[in-house]
């Protein structure tokens, strides 16, 4: 038995061509300096969101001018995020592209087009069909 399935992965790997496979793109650098900046970005916005929710509940007066520094420095950080964001992600033609098509879509802003981006690195790369199977579209 062992034999006889060895003999037919043998034939079936000969040349690789049976299952028509193709070497997947390497990521590149600023890929993986794209998405470090993302979860800088992501771990920011937690931390305005629950330093937002604890607002309501200070009652010490000593709090609320230090809470509210806080949420400056954590907006003028997210600015500086964003913007490194943006040029990191224009340096690649092909991202500058795809960045320039999803911000054209209404209701799609500059922030969202760069998450899908550094998140969806299938972007550009799927035909119609596939983009709905992996939003869950279509079968």
């Amino acid at each position: 038995m062992s034999q006889e399935r060895h003999s037919r992965c043998a034939d079936v790997g000969n040349d690789g061509g049976a299952l028509n496979l193709s070497p997947d793109e390497l990521v590149g650098r600023n890929q993986h300096l794209l998405k470090e900046l993302q979860v800088a970005r992501t771990a920011l916005i937690k931390e305005r969101t629950r330093l937002k929710n604890r607002e309501k509940t200070k009652n010490l007066p000593l709090l609320k001018p230090q809470s509210k520094a806080r949420l400056d420095q954590i907006t003028r950080q997210l600015t500086q995020l964003e913007e490194a964001l943006l040029d990191l992600l224009i340096q690649s033609p092909k991202k500058a592209r795809a960045f320039d098509i999803l911000c054209l879509l209404l209701g799609l802003g500059a922030i969202t087009a760069m998450t899908i981006l550094v998140e969806c690195l299938e972007i550009g790369t799927m035909i119609d069909k596939q983009i709905a199977s992996l939003a869950g579209l279509a079968p």
